[in-house]
């Protein structure tokens, strides 16, 4: 199988470290839960400084925590025979520091693919899983790939995909075993 994995989010937690450079650049207090709103406290400059922090500073972008398991199951998912490939927004000095880290976390084999102005249902055309933790991307890609998984933080509980094929995992071991079941345990 061919499984796409959203970078941010999903293998590296940005979203820690968004709230911990919020906080300490411009003391901007806020939980994981409540992320989306620390924009509403920042300038459109401050903004900016805080994504060039969080993506582009490189020691502060190599020190981004990996989201728990995704070093332990991905080599998992690859030694089980499945091709497995990143997509990310990112370019640039920011692709290149996401590439580095993954080689810092033995994610050597991880293929990079997409860029600020990609079509996201063009780039997983052929996978047969995709992950994120952005429902409204993996919406529009639901026609596109066959299995379609939100990778859901607290801070997304209160999302709704009832009303979609989209499964909801909690943890990189709950997406593995759901992969594995897929492919009839293997």
């Amino acid at each position: 199988m061919r499984i796409g994995i959203h970078f941010d989010g999903v293998i590296v937690d940005i979203i820690s470290k968004t709230v911990t450079v919020a906080r300490e650049y411009f003391h901007v207090r806020v939980g994981l839960e409540q992320v989306a709103l620390i924009g509403n406290f920042l300038t459109p400059d401050q903004r900016e400084e805080l994504r060039k922090a969080v993506y582009e500073q490189r020691v502060s972008a190599l020190s981004v925590k990996e989201v728990n398991g995704a070093p332990y199951h991905i080599p998992l998912l690859i030694a089980s025979g499945h091709e497995v490939v990143a997509f990310t927004s990112r370019s640039g000095s920011s692709l290149e520091i996401g590439q580095e880290w993954s080689r810092r976390h033995g994610l050597k084999f991880l293929k990079f693919v997409g860029g600020v102005n990609c079509d996201r249902a063009r780039a997983v055309a052929g996978c047969d899983v995709y992950v994120d933790d952005d429902l409204d991307k993996l919406i529009s890609l639901v026609d596109a790939v066959p299995h379609l998984f939100l990778f859901s933080w607290g801070y997304k509980k209160q999302v709704d995909t009832s009303v979609t094929p989209i499964q909801r995992v909690h943890s990189w071991a709950e997406l593995y075993k759901k992969i594995k079941a897929l492919t009839g345990g293997h």
